[in-house]
């Protein structure tokens, strides 16, 4: 068990992040100065890969609400926290830093403005006070009256996403240790997938599990076009845009089917259904979009008893185009 401490409360804004892709957006984050977060046993030191922390965060979802929680390291919950490194983007001027994917979400990339901010505002000739509060601009905050203490069973913080990593300071003469932590963009979950090993809500996935299998499966028409269909309502991707021309190929008799080609077009059709029980219309992208995403997928990978790791959807030439295509943007 691990003690958490519930800090503050974020109300995310309506409509904030309809623009992202499913299962691969972040939809929140929560960043403050590692060092305070280290106390004053621990020095933080530019060089190290990881700094052991009293305590570590997450951002969760607590009645509809987005919460920080505090978690004591400790009795399940490892003191040590990444750091990771910025790779500076000579194009934009911007850091990109890599998060490493863990077994509840996929690897991100995080954009950071480098640019310290001034050390006080520029003389404009105003002579007014400068403004205690900034002009909201974003999400909604909350702060919480006093400290809720809960204790956590640490198996469900396995999924943490928290990272350190090095900023210039406010004099921009020095750098600051920053500790950063992100959100499951996957919403509320109640159970684990038995063969998928993903976190997912079994009461908001299209409905029960199945006993299916892929192996069996015919590609024709009529399953290549909801395929279409179904991948149409996210964007063009480059790893979807490689997988159907695969399988029209092999509709034109150009190319023999493989297994990956079977579960994609297999799991792509369940996973329509899915989306047409829960009531999402065709072309449709819910405003929860990465909730329902993870919840039919995580279903879909059930029925037909799939790892992704182990049996991919993907094949390597699809996932090479869309690496390189992430690259790209």
């Amino acid at each position: 068990m691990v003690a958490a401490a519930s800090t503050i409360l974020f109300s995310p804004p309506a409509g904030g992040g309809s623009d992202s892709v499913p299962g691969r957006d972040l939809d929140a984050m929560f960043a403050l100065n590692a060092q305070s977060m280290a106390g004053q046993g621990v020095k933080i030191e530019p060089g190290v890969s990881s700094v052991n922390l009293p305590a570590r965060g997450q951002l969760i979802l607590s009645n509809g609400q987005l919460a920080l929680q505090l978690l004591k390291t400790g009795d399940g919950l490892p003191a040590a926290v990444p750091v990771l490194n910025a790779a500076r983007d000579a194009a934009t001027g911007l850091d990109k830093i890599t998060v490493p994917a863990v077994a509840s979400a996929p690897a991100r990339t995080i954009l950071v403005n480098p640019a310290p901010p001034p050390a006080q505002p520029s003389d404009t000739g105003n002579q007014q006070p400068v403004p205690v509060t900034p002009a909201h601009t974003g999400t909604e905050v909350k702060p919480v009256e006093t400290i809720t203490v809960t204790t956590t069973p640490a198996a469900d913080v396995g999924g943490l996403r928290d990272f350190i990593y090095w900023r210039p300071d406010a004099t921009g003469t020095g750098v600051e240790p920053v500790y950063v932590m992100l959100s499951g963009p996957y919403g509320e979950t109640n159970a684990k997938g038995k063969y998928s090993g993903r976190d997912y809500n079994t009461d908001k996935a299209g409905g029960p599990v199945q006993e299916l299998d892929w192996k069996t499966a015919t590609i024709d028409r009529e399953g290549v076009d909801k395929v279409k269909l179904h991948t149409g309502r996210f964007g063009e991707s480059a790893d979807n845009v490689v997988m159907i021309d695969r399988l029209e190929k092999i509709l034109r008799g150009e190319l023999q089917p493989t297994d990956i080609d079977k579960r994609f077009y297999t799991h792509e059709i369940r996973e329509l259904e899915r989306y047409r029980n829960l009531g999402v219309k065709d072309g449709e992208r819910p405003k929860n979009r990465s909730e329902v995403w993870n919840n039919t997928h995580t279903a879909t990978l059930e029925d037909y008893k799939i790892n992704e790791k182990t049996q991919p959807l993907y094949t390597p030439e699809a996932e090479e185009a869309y690496r390189k295509a992430e690259e790209g943007k």
